[in-house]
Formats: C-alpha cells, structure tokens, sequence
C-alpha cells in the first residue's frame, strides 16, 4: 500500500512542486530504487544475523519515520531523498517477512508465495480506495501516506508482542544465541542453480508494474484515451492478477508447480497476443484480465525455487535477486525507447519473450526432473 501512494498520485505531487508530470513520475520511481541498488543486497544478507522479531520491529519503525518524513516536507529534494530510504527500508521489511513465512514451511514454498502476492495485489486494490477517501473529506496523498505510516506502527506493534517470532531467519530450530555469519553472496553466486533462478525471478518481475505500464500505453495509442476507460482497463489488470494468483495457490494442492508454470506460460503467449490485436475497450480489458491472471503466477512459482537452491538462507537469496535489479531498470529504459521509436506493439512483443522463457524454464525443469 505504501509502495502504491507515490506513484498513485505523482501528478498531484508534481503539480504541488512545480514540477513536470513526466519528470516527476520518472523522479519518483527512480527515488525508490536508486538508494536499493547500492545497499539492498548486503542487508538482505544481514537479517540472516538478527532474530526475525527485532529486524520486523526495527524497520517497521523506520518505514514509519520514513513515510511521516515524506508526507511532512514541503521540499521536493527531501520528499525524493524520504522515498530513496523508502525503498532498502521496505525490501528489508518485506522480503524478511516473506522469507521467514517460506522457510517456515519449505514444503509449500509455491502457495506461499502466492498468498504472499495475492496480499500485494489486495494492498494495490487498497491504494485508490485510500486516495479516495481521504478526498473526500477534502485531504490528499499526505494523509494517504500518514494512513500508511500508522499501519507500519501497528505492525511494529504486532511484530513486538509476538514472541514465536524471536528467532533468527537462517536456520528457524536455532535457539543459540550467536548466529552466526550468514554466506557471502560472492559466494553465493557459484551457487549455479540459485542464479539461474534469481535471473529467472528477476525477468518475472517485468510482468508487474512495467507490463502494467506499456499496456497503458498501447491501449492509449491504439484503443481509447479516456480517462475513465484507461482506469478500467487497469482495475480488470490488477482483479485478473488477482484471481490468477488465487486460483494458483487451490491448484498448487493437486498439480506440481512446474507443470503449472508450464500451462500458464503456455497460456501467456496467446493472451498477449489477444492484447495486441484488441480493437475496442471491452476486448482490451478481456485481454488484459487474462493476461494479468496468467503473469502473476510466475513471481511465486520462480521465487520458490530460489528460495530452494540455497534453503534456510532466505536472506542471501533475496541479496543476490537484489544484485541483478539493476537488468530490472534497463529493461524498462530500453522498452521505453522502442515504444517511442517503433510503437508499443513492439515493446509488447519484446515483453512476450518472458512467458517464452518460462515455457523453456519449466520445460527443462520437467525434463530434468522426469531424466533423474
């Protein structure tokens, strides 16, 4: 939810700050990722070094600081500089909240992390809702991020009174005192296996907000440019994304995990291709659901099986997924500047080779698998 706001209202920002809306748009997504470059990956490896209960507080506290910081200054310089702490502050929040929860049942890594993006999709759901409703009594996105701030006080607050979480991240039947140093992700990168996965995770996360992104812009280019309509397009986005992941965590019971990404990235190709060739606003949303249901299984059923390659280090995995988000930015770049040169259309169709390259992945996984 908090992660939503800023973008979310980025003209009403940029407006209030004399700033273009493009300009500030591109400013504000850069400010959450420029900072997590730089130190994302080492305190990811960190956690490993600290009992689950004490890193969830310490940085929900932070989170909170950070988004009364942001929705307290009257300086877009500072605003900009809140959101970069934002950003290694919520991964260090989230991914260890997400890591303790899979290696809490390594058996069920895949549903797991499909309920874990199934709460994701339902904080996006939460994000106009919110702005909504503080417009309505007449207030704006700092009232929105102040929301937001209190809800990280009170998960401060949970996480402080439950004791079951006192226990390191590595190695959760641990209840020495010292640790231990977790592994260097210089060596967890001849870990073969573990970057195969973490490339692989890494190209699933283009099927978020970017795919979101050049969507939009070709529905505008090719289909309509109302408002409302574009709105539209993005609600049937998120509650296709939604079901898809919904569906995924009931069928995980019965199928196995790469027969199913094997089946949904098979469906991907044809969805958009649907997509593509929508010729009015129905179709495109019809598409657009179907697409979103199919890419958002991929994050969970990947994401497990790094998790997998390097087991009871969650937070070293998470370090070296960290490592290659900078591919994560040049890719929506190297989009952007074909869609203005070639049309969005093409940016669409570079953006099908990642449900191509799960077919490919799921199929080798499936081979070897049937092989051994």
């Amino acid at each position: 939810m908090a992660s939503g706001i800023p973008p979310a209202a980025a003209p009403l920002i940029a407006s209030e700050r004399a700033v273009g809306a493009g300009t500030g748009a591109g400013a504000i997504v850069a400010a959450f990722y420029g900072l997590a470059f730089i130190v994302e990956p080492q305190l990811l490896r960190w956690s490993e070094r600290f009992r689950a209960r004490s890193w969830l507080v310490a940085w929900s506290v932070v989170c909170a600081l950070v988004l009364v910081a942001a929705a307290s200054t009257s300086s877009w310089w500072v605003f900009l500089f809140a959101l970069a702490i934002y950003g290694p502050t919520s991964s260090a929040l989230t991914a260890v909240a997400e890591g303790l929860l899979v290696e809490s049942t390594p058996e069920s890594r895949e549903r797991t992390l499909a309920r874990v993006m199934l709460a994701g999709g339902l904080g996006d759901l939460v994000v106009p809702v919110l702005l909504g409703a503080v417009a309505l009594v007449h207030l704006d996105w700092r009232a929105a991020l102040t929301v937001a701030a209190l809800v990280a006080v009170a998960l401060a607050l949970t996480f402080a009174a439950t004791r079951t979480l006192d226990r390191p991240l590595a190695g959760l039947d641990d209840d020495e005192d010292d640790i231990g140093d977790p592994p260097r992700l210089r060596d967890a990168l001849r870990n073969r296996p573990l970057v195969g996965w973490a490339l692989a995770s890494s190209a699933t996360n283009l099927m978020d907000e970017v795919m979101a992104a050049f969507a939009v812009v070709h529905i505008h280019r090719h289909v309509t440019s109302d408002p409302l309509e574009l709105a539209i397009a993005i609600g049937a986005w998120i509650s296709g994304g939604l079901v898809g992941v919904a569906l995924l965590e009931r069928a995980l019971a019965r199928v196995a995990p790469m027969r199913a990404l094997f089946v949904t990235a098979s469906l991907g190709l044809p969805a958009f291709g649907g997509l593509m060739l929508a010729p009015d606003v129905p179709s495109a949303c019809v598409a657009l659901a179907a697409l979103g249901g199919v890419v958002s299984t991929y994050y969970p059923l990947v994401h497990a099986r790094a998790y997998a390659a390097m087991p009871g280090h969650p937070g070293v995995v998470n370090g070296v997924v960290s490592l290659l988000s900078p591919l994560e930015l040049s890719v929506p770049l190297a989009l952007g500047l074909v869609a203005d040169a070639a049309g969005s259309t093409t940016a669409l169709a570079l953006l099908a080779l990642v449900p191509i390259a799960m077919v490919v992945v799921s199929a080798l996984a499936l081979f070897g698998r049937a092989r051994e």
